[in-house]
């Protein structure tokens, strides 16, 4: 206030500078903030005077170079507020804005001071944004952001906008010195987006890859920016790109050189299994003819998810075949150097990969209801003990679906997940034919069938749960952010990074894999387990009118494979515990009174009760060989359904800790 008012070019009185300042710093030119802040701060209330840091903060980077929104001039607005207060006479004899603009910027510099202290690094220290603005905008100025009408890669040669950035010779310890990088990094990641940006809703670009999100809605015709400037979220992106190699590149054993090593291999892994996978579901299809709809519907999406990974793996090969050596060199290099050798780029592309080939595989592990059968027999057989799960090797697959697919998981969406494989909420530990014709649908005391629901991956992923929807409602909150509603940055990104560390048990495991396996292993098992002739006189009972083709068939032999070893004969039921809720018929219904009585009767006979030891132990030997032939028959090897998970999605696989960092 005392130096505007010493300034002879504003001949301004004490009170009328004040005005100013406040105008400037709050943008409130009706005196509406100070007189709240005026008398907090008599009391000695800091949080007052700290109510114009965030607008003075904007104020200052706009200054120098950042324009956020294009349609509008936080500095204009601020000079306006200043030509306001002067006297006619002053006014009039403003020929310009500049002189207007270096009043604010006096008033910036003083107030940023204030607010946000002399160590403002994060504007203008080696690490500073307002560098990154500001080459970015030279970049958007010179054509270098735009796409190219031939479709071609639109970037300098190498040492043109400063020293070259080499890892292995010269890695950088701040983003002040990776002007050059970022002239190749942001043309070529303009060039790449076209290809990444798939407008695909499985793919998650907003939450997962915002980079290739901001880049695809900046070439949209209806939100690209203005020649003048540069989006905030894009200055915040490609800066986000220079600190993650600044963080990385400075540690031991070249690790900028290993993302890109495990970033090559993942995506490789991926396509490999995508397109074995696929190609067995197109089988199955084929042989199965068109009466199974939803295996239709479950191709389409693993070939979308499979197109993608394809894409991104094309990309990494992309050597520009045709045009000069020169620029084919210059060309890999800022490929290698944008999509494999930046950690924030590789980590975007490989989460997304990650969490999106997730969700499309859910779509297709139950989608003939074949998880529901093989758990419910798993779970069966392994209640009554013919199963040992701790012993046999076989038996871990299983039982981690059955654990993770049925919802023992912490998580708020348990409860929905479990209801899906398990009806009743838990693993059934009697009833178990009941048990299993609830989860397919058949209500114990309607005659109307349920309406099936689906496995979402947000209730059996907390990793997806937190990083796609954002759902932080299981953390403990402070009493600040239970206040506000929502929980800080810190501890969000603590618990995405505790669910790919440590919760979820899903990442690894190629879902696609195991849900055509299923397939194949219920089309078997009637033969392995020496039930072609029940089966074939289920078909002929015709039990499913409203099925036809091959329809009828699976629906056929999941009743009588289910009817084997969970059943009352010598299956799972046999063993069982409590009252059986299954008339004989097949058809449930609850039963009252003496028909109640006399069908608890006939089950205690079919459960042997009067049967001697040696029959019973005849009869769960038997069980046993069938729970074997089972067992090897949807059993899966680790190596062919586990898949390559990036180290840098789970830090913690690290021995360094700052690594972890």
């Amino acid at each position: 206030v005392e130096t505007l008012a010493a300034r002879d070019d504003l001949s301004l009185t004490r009170g009328d500078a004040l005005a100013v300042v406040v105008d400037v710093v709050f943008a409130d030119d009706q005196n509406r903030t100070i007189t709240t802040w005026a008398p907090a701060r008599s009391r000695g209330g800091p949080a007052a005077e700290k109510r114009g840091a965030p607008h003075i903060v904007s104020l200052n980077l706009e200054l120098h170079g950042m324009i956020f929104d294009v349609s509008k001039s936080l500095v204009e607005d601020a000079a306006t507020c200043v030509k306001r207060r002067l006297s006619a006479e002053k006014r009039n004899g403003i020929k310009d804005d500049a002189a207007l603009r270096r009043v604010v910027g006096d008033i910036v510099d003083i107030a940023v001071q204030r607010f946000v202290g002399t160590d403002n690094t994060f504007c203008y220290g080696g690490n500073g944004v307002c560098w990154t603005s500001s080459l970015l905008r030279k970049l958007r100025a010179s054509g270098k952001l735009d796409d190219d009408d031939a479709g071609g890669l639109n970037a300098a040669k190498k040492g043109f906008f400063g020293p070259v950035w080499d890892e292995a010779t010269s890695p950088a310890s701040q983003t002040a010195v990776l002007d050059d990088y970022l002239g190749s990094l942001a043309p070529t990641c303009v060039f790449f987006a076209r290809i990444f940006s798939m407008p695909l809703s499985s793919l998650h670009f907003e939450e997962l890859g915002p980079l290739w999100f901001l880049l695809r809605e900046r070439q949209s015709p209806s939100t690209a920016s203005s020649t003048s400037g540069v989006s905030i979220g894009l200055v915040v992106a490609f800066h986000a790109c220079l600190l993650s190699l600044v963080a990385v590149n400075s540690q031991k054993d070249r690790n900028c050189r290993r993302v890109m090593t495990t970033c090559k291999l993942y995506f490789q892994d991926l396509l490999r299994q995508s397109n074995r996978d696929l190609c067995e579901l197109e089988t199955l299809v084929t042989a199965f003819g068109h009466d199974e709809v939803n295996l239709e519907n479950a191709k389409r999406n693993l070939e979308v998810n499979r197109m993608w990974i394809e894409a991104v793996d094309h990309s990494f090969k992309l050597d520009w075949a045709g045009q000069g050596a020169e620029f084919q060199e210059l060309a890999r290099k800022g490929r290698d150097e944008a999509l494999l050798l930046n950690p924030y780029v590789a980590g975007q592309l490989a989460l997304t990969a990650c969490l999106a080939n997730l969700e499309c595989a859910l779509t297709v592990i139950d989608t003939v209801g074949q998880a529901r059968l093989v758990l419910h027999c798993y779970s069966g057989l392994e209640s009554i003990g013919v199963i040992d799960k701790e012993d046999d090797e076989r038996a871990e697959l299983l039982e981690l679906l059955a654990s993770v697919l049925g919802g023992d998981q912490a998580s708020k969406s348990a409860n929905k997940a479990k209801r899906v494989i398990w009806f009743s909420g838990n693993r059934p530990k009697g009833n178990f034919l009941k048990a299993w014709y609830e989860a397919v649908g058949m209500a114990a005391d309607k005659k109307k069938n349920r309406k099936l629901s689906g496995l979402e991956p947000e209730d059996v992923s907390p990793a997806f749960d937190r990083a796609v929807v954002g759902d932080f409602a299981g953390e403990e909150l402070t009493e600040g952010e239970t206040r506000r509603g929502w929980c800080s940055l810190e501890r969000a990104l603590g618990a995405i990074r505790r669910a790919f560390d440590e919760e979820d048990r899903l990442l690894n495991v190629n879902l696609a894999a195991v849900a055509v396996h299923f397939l194949k292993a219920v089309e078997e098992l009637p033969t392995d387990l020496g039930l072609r002739a029940d089966l074939d006189k289920e078909l002929r009972q015709n039990t499913h009118e409203r099925l036809v083709g091959h329809a009828a068939r699976r629906a056929a032999a999941h009743n009588v494979v289910t009817d084997c070893l969970l059943g009352l004969g010598s299956g799972a039921e046999y063993f069982g515990q409590g009252p059986l809720l299954l008339n004989l018929e097949g058809a449930k219904r609850r039963m009252v009174g003496k028909e109640k009585q006399s069908f608890d009767a006939a089950v205690a006979r079919a459960r042997g009760k009067g049967d001697s030891d040696d029959v019973r132990q005849a009869k769960r030997d038997a069980l046993k060989d069938k729970a074997t032939t089972f067992l090897d028959r949807v059993s899966l090897r680790p190596a062919d359904y586990r898949l390559l998970t990036p180290g840098f999605l789970h830090p913690s696989s690290s021995s360094s800790s700052s690594k972890r960092k």
